[in-house]
């Protein structure tokens, strides 16, 4: 079976496994998955995470900068398209609430996480 074509940076042979490993071949999958949940793979390291960072950053992508949520609130998120902390600025706190696996606490987690930045929802 051949290897899935890979676009990652140059980054250790550890860290381009550990990626391999957890489904990540391309540059693009890691567009909005939280630096701290790669940071944690072991074989990633803070060398192979700064490279990763900054092709992000020359294709206009990013790291999730959501905080720390439980699973289904973070797969809430994602399914509605929600990778980045900005991206939930002015949104509907009532429409976040009616997303499955949505609750108060990861709400509440996301009104602190947006008014540290200023930010807050719409209602």
């Amino acid at each position: 079976m051949p290897e899935p074509e890979s676009d990652l940076p140059p980054i250790g042979a550890p860290a381009r496994e550990a990626l391999r490993l957890e489904g990540y071949t391309r540059l693009e999958q890691l567009n909005g998955v939280s630096e701290s949940t790669l940071a944690r793979t072991h074989g990633v390291g803070p060398k192979a995470l700064r490279i990763l960072r900054e092709a992000l950053a020359e294709r206009g992508w990013a790291f999730s900068d959501l905080p720390k949520l439980a699973a289904p609130a973070l797969r809430a998120l994602h399914g509605a398209g929600y990778t980045r902390l900005e991206q939930l600025n002015g949104v509907s706190e009532t429409a976040l609430k009616q997303l499955h696996g949505m609750g108060p606490n990861a709400l509440k987690t996301l009104r602190e996480a947006l008014a540290a930045k200023g930010w807050m929802f719409k209602d």
